[in-house]
């Protein structure tokens, strides 16, 4: 959990003051509160949001009508240069897709650079807005409107990743009693799992508590070792992200904002096809919208478009080997069900749907993901040696 003391302090003032605004001024409170807390927390980055809201804003704004060609050309090059910023702070500065990183203080050379907090959620959040602007999907709104989408500090550093449409959809308009238990509920189901359930599942006594000691112990353990790493370590990682997104949105709730849905119980889906509908679905969303469908509309090829999209998650997570390993792992998961799905139409097979099947099927889809949590830690060929030896070691095979 990511929130400091701070956060706490200014959502408990915000969430009773934005009430006490009249609603017409709303939009505009909540961007100020929202920024100061950002230029609290690091000005230079509440000073780089704030300029590339208004570049973004601004260009959204030219008349489509009069000035068409003029707004489209801005709007791709202003998604150009928001891309290369991307990976300037990315894969220049850091290598790695950690927040906050870097030696203040270095001698010289790009190690004194931090990566901003939550550089991947604006980024894609500019895109989403200077896409379906170009697109005249979005109802008019104003710069308050705006402003305050891109600076809400509950959402702000780890997502879910908020559609702008949705945002100005799902704004409450007076307090309510049902509002705020809504708000202090998701809050608290968060804190429950992340400090409660998350902390029983922590390494303890002899357990494996990390991917090198894992590999040093690897020839001695057995198997089912191997596998109750992985799984504690997916459920772990499920628990941290899931709990984030629910004081997430529990917080955005206290200041009046209905912000989309993160998980979904995706631990209990029947398949990897349901899982990536359960699963961090805002990104998914994002993914879906802005990579799978036009490379469908280009290349008619859905495995094409299914890869390259899954590869552009994992870059999204890490511009590392391992995490390009990841988005490869989950895309092929993705693109064998989808064959195996039209396989079964075509020849008319019937699975039966009973209780067996579901648990069987299951239990498949959270071994194949949880195996995938051993692919990140990849950065070079040796890191690649060790993640196949775990792998063949829980086929029984010791290398």
């Amino acid at each position: 959990m990511v929130q400091s003391p701070v956060y706490w302090l200014w959502l408990a003032a915000a969430s009773m003051l934005v009430w006490l605004v009249p609603v017409t001024l709303r939009a505009s409170f909540l961007a100020v509160a929202g920024f100061g807390y950002l230029a609290s927390v690091d000005i230079p980055l509440a000073c780089l949001v704030a300029v590339w809201s208004l570049l973004f804003f601004a260009a959204g704004r030219l008349d489509p009508a009069t000035q068409g060609p003029q707004r489209k050309r801005l709007l791709r090059l202003l998604i150009g240069l928001s891309l290369l910023q991307l990976v300037w702070f990315k894969l220049w500065l850091t290598g790695s897709a950690g927040n906050a990183v870097g030696a203040a203080g270095a001698t010289g050379g790009k190690e004194h650079w931090i990566l901003p907090l939550g550089v991947s959620y604006f980024t894609f959040k500019f895109i989403h807005y200077a896409l379906e602007m170009s697109r005249r999907t979005l109802k008019p709104h104003s710069w308050a409107d705006f402003a305050s989408y891109m600076a809400l500090p509950p959402i702000f550093t780890a997502g879910p990743i908020e559609r702008f449409d949705h945002f100005l959809a799902n704004r409450a308009s007076q307090w309510s009693p049902q509002l705020f238990a809504e708000g202090a509920t998701r809050i608290v189901h968060g804190l429950v799992k992340k400090f409660v359930i998350a902390a029983m599942l922590e390494p303890s006594g002899d357990s494996i508590a990390s991917q090198s000691q894992l590999l040093e112990m690897l020839p001695d353990i057995p198997t089912i070792r191997v596998w109750r790493y992985l799984f504690r370590t997916f459920l772990l990682f499920y628990l941290d992200f899931s709990a984030y997104s629910d004081v997430a949105i529990g917080g955005a709730r206290l200041l009046g904002v209905g912000i989309q849905e993160n998980f979904d119980w995706p631990i209990l889906a029947p398949n990897i096809g349901a899982f990536w509908k359960r699963w961090h679905m805002t990104l998914a969303g994002w993914c879906q919208s802005y990579i799978y469908m036009p490379l469908i509309g280009k290349t008619r090829n859905p495995y094409v478009a299914t890869y390259l999209a899954f590869l552009g998650i994992g870059l999204w997570h890490g511009p590392t080997l391992g995490w390009l390993l990841w988005g490869a792992w989950h895309g092929t998961g993705v693109a064998a069900y989808v064959y195996w799905t039209q396989l079964k139409k075509r020849r008319r097979w019937v699975v039966p749907a009973n209780i067996a099947t579901r648990v069987l099927s299951t239990g498949l889809t959270l071994a194949f993901v949880s195996t995938a949590s051993v692919l990140p830690a990849v950065r070079n060929v040796q890191d690649l040696y060790g993640v196949l030896r775990i792998l063949a070691k829980m086929v029984f095979v010791d290398v």
